[in-house]
């Protein structure tokens, strides 16, 4: 069984293997052109290498310049994060992200997931653009059957592609053999695609995307023929919209590419059920705000019939205590204004909802039941202070008035 997410030392010969390992055995290594900057992050202190911001730090602190920086960020991770064989076909890409980050760095081992989320969430602390991809692998011309995760980062404007998994080591023998390969660290999308192909054809970053029978067919490579496609600006669109947005591109853009295997099945189908979960609790959260809104709205005409009641008790009482007419007709006037607000909050108020549009006609009809009297009221007021004092003490002998809804004894 070839194991998954770290890079698999196949054997199809003893004989062959081994002179093919003798032989790379004795052909010197090249010359490696990260070495000042490996040499750095290898003296970094294990104190700093506890959370996320910590080893940011330590990187910004030495490395100023974007190429550095990823380098130093890839060479850390593929030295102190060991692969853990006994979970190799334990990926859960649900999990919480955070969970996973605190997970791997206390444990400083992890499968694909906990390298690439680990290597994103360096680069972009360090403020470069980096995004995990998820996706399958192929392997000495075999597709797997396990999902496989690795990562993207704009290095000086550029995109490049990078496996921290695979760039870490090898499994031989049910065993993690740490051996650094540069053959995964900062790859041009052309060339990764023929081993690593994303679920979505978003993050393959190329203008002619690849598409899934074209990598099982092992044709991994543009075609100028198909359409355009400007995967930059649609990142860029990707950004700036909201999860619901992000779930529809997805799932469009991995149905069109075709859906081969087990792997994209599975995907597709959470990413359905994830959009369909956001979409009950967005009209959750909307059915909610409604009810909260109307039940603020229930809250606020209670309180404007206590106004306007205390208004009728007032002058019920022929405006005693006496008070400046300003402020008697401000008595009124407050009241007013708040049925006329509650009047337009209503009319916004997102009726889908059947207990909220229940409510809602309720409370429209109690307002529109109370103009009559309304306007009775302020027909009358301004009557009363528009004639001299004198005459005014007759119009309280005109007929007592009644509590709005609840009769005077």
């Amino acid at each position: 069984m070839r194991p998954y997410c770290a890079r698999v030392l196949v054997t199809f010969m003893i004989i062959c293997t081994f002179t093919t390992l003798a032989a790379a055995q004795q052909k010197p290594a090249p010359p490696n052109p990260y070495r000042q900057t490996d040499q750095v992050m290898a003296a970094m202190p294990d104190a700093s290498g506890n959370s996320v911001p910590d080893i940011a730090t330590y990187i910004r602190a030495h490395f100023s310049k974007e190429p550095e920086q990823v380098r130093a960020a890839f060479f850390w991770v593929a030295q102190n994060i060991g692969y853990d064989v006994a979970n190799m076909f334990a990926i859960n890409f649900y999990e919480n992200r955070e969970d996973k980050l605190k997970q791997v760095l206390a444990n400083r081992k992890g499968i694909c997931e906990h390298f690439a989320l680990l290597f994103t969430a360096i680069c972009k602390q360090l403020t470069m653009g980096a995004y995990t991809i998820e996706g399958y692998t192929k392997q000495n011309g075999f597709t797997d059957y396990i999902p496989h995760a690795w990562c993207a980062v704009k290095v000086d404007g550029s995109w490049y592609l990078f496996d921290p998994t695979w760039g870490s080591g090898y499994v031989s023998n049910k065993q993690f053999v740490k051996k650094l390969n540069n053959d995964y660290y900062l790859v041009k999308p052309e060339k990764l695609i023929r081993s690593h192909m994303p679920f979505d054809y978003l993050w393959q970053f190329l203008n002619h995307p690849v598409t899934t029978a074209q990598f099982y067919e092992n044709k991994a490579v543009q075609n100028q023929d198909q359409p355009f496609f400007n995967y930059q600006d649609s990142i860029r669109a990707y950004d700036q919209a909201g999860l619901q947005l992000q779930l529809q591109g997805a799932i469009y853009r991995i149905e069109k590419n075709g859906v081969r295997n087990a792997m994209i099945f599975d995907r597709l189908h959470h990413l359905k059920m994830q959009l369909e979960n956001l979409r009950i609790k967005e009209q959750n959260e909307k059915q909610q705000a409604a009810v909260d809104t109307i039940n603020r709205i229930t809250d606020d005409y209670n309180d404007a019939i206590i106004l306007i009641n205390q208004y009728i008790d007032y002058r019920n009482h022929q405006f005693t205590p006496l008070k400046p007419d300003a402020a008697v007709k401000e008595m009124f006037d407050t009241a007013a204004r708040a049925f006329t607000s509650i009047t337009e909050r209503l009319s916004k108020v997102d009726d889908a909802f059947p207990n909220v549009s229940s409510a809602k006609a309720s409370l429209q009809k109690s307002i529109r039941s109370l103009q009559p009297q309304l306007k009775e009221q302020k027909d009358w007021l301004d009557e009363y202070l528009s004639k001299s004092k004198s005459k005014r003490k007759a119009m309280f002998y005109e007929r007592k008035l009644s509590w709005f809804g609840i009769p005077l004894n």
